[in-house]
């Protein structure tokens, strides 16, 4: 249910904001690619390297559950640059 809730929210704000078709469709695409990845990755992984794929994996989550604080503010800071991009460029255009 928290994936398709997410699905659903990301869809609702493509289909909000007030883009072209091709934004709106490249806006899904990045979307489908990066909930694929993050999914079929870590699957792949497991699948191809096993048990030790797994000692990754949970390396990887307990170094993002102690550093939340620095990831987040990572993304936040690339959304918040991506943004000011945007907007000078809409800004000069």
């Amino acid at each position: 249910p928290r994936r398709l809730g997410t699905t659903l929210l990301a869809g609702a704000t493509i289909g909000a904001t007030q883009t072209t078709v091709i934004q709106s469709a490249a806006a899904l695409g990045l979307y489908l690619v990066t909930a694929t990845v993050l999914i079929w990755g870590t699957a792949l992984a497991y699948v191809v390297g096993g048990d030790h794929a797994q000692a990754g994996i949970d390396q990887a989550r307990h170094w993002v559950v102690d550093h939340i604080e620095a990831v987040a503010f990572v993304v936040a800071l690339i959304f918040g640059l991506l943004f000011t991009l945007q907007a000078l460029v809409e800004l000069i255009a």
